[in-house]
């Protein structure tokens, strides 16, 4: 599910605080502010459609990121600036304190890795044949295994609210699998051969789902009430 290219946003993040040391305050927004559409903006190059698909050393190298566009931008005194830069600036931190509320979810809510929403996605597009979402089926449906055990190496901080969501969501999925999933699997006009092996895999990510499930329900036990 991933194209996952080298990540080595931290090695340049910290060529680029080498930079910033040298630069005064209007000089040194104008760099954050070119280096914002890299860091600010996702899906980035490492993510190719799906923010839940950064694997975990990403995710990682990511938060990094982050936090050091955040060091480099509280350094700048805004009064400082040109009334054209403080506009920039409240832009960028306007943006920065979007990104980090929206990939804070990848850590603590469970819900947000949720493979049989996008499996009913797919079944639902209507400019799909059964050919082509059988064939989409066979590249998915091994990767529930994997992208499971990522997302619960990335979710640290789970939150009791949003386990019991995934609970929901996930219970749910797994009807979902064992009905729809497993028609569109029949009707795929695969081969045969190729539908066996797509029910050995779609078996697999029940297991997965279950798992997950499982997981999701220790979590909620051990989880804060927030």
């Amino acid at each position: 599910m991933s194209n996952r290219r080298s990540f080595r946003t931290v090695s340049l993040w910290a060529m680029l605080l080498l930079v910033l040391v040298s630069c005064t305050d209007g000089p040194r927004l104008a760099l954050l502010k070119r280096k914002s559409v890299q860091v600010l903006r996702l899906p980035s190059p490492v993510v190719p459609e799906w923010e839940e698909d950064l694997l975990p050393e990403d995710f990682e190298a990511y938060q990094q990121s982050l936090q050091s566009f955040a060091a480099a931008l509280t350094a700048i005194d805004p009064l400082s600036l040109s009334p054209a830069q403080t506009q920039t600036y409240v832009e960028l931190n306007s943006a920065l304190e979007e990104t980090i509320q929206r990939t804070a979810s990848l850590r603590d809510n469970p819900a947000r890795y949720n493979l049989p929403g996008r499996w009913k996605a797919l079944l639902s597009n209507p400019e799909l044949s059964n050919r082509e979402i059988g064939e989409l089926l066979k590249k998915q449906l091994p990767e529930a295994g994997p992208y499971y055990q990522r997302a619960r190496q990335k979710l640290t901080a789970p939150t009791k609210a949003h386990c019991r969501l995934a609970l929901e969501k996930h219970i749910l999925g797994m009807a979902f699998a064992g009905t729809e999933l497993q028609a569109a699997v029949i009707r795929s006009e695969l081969r045969e051969s190729e539908k066996a092996r797509l029910q050995k895999d779609l078996h697999a990510a029940r297991l997965a789902i279950k798992e997950y499930i499982g997981w999701c329900n220790s979590q909620m036990i051990q989880s804060p009430e927030r």
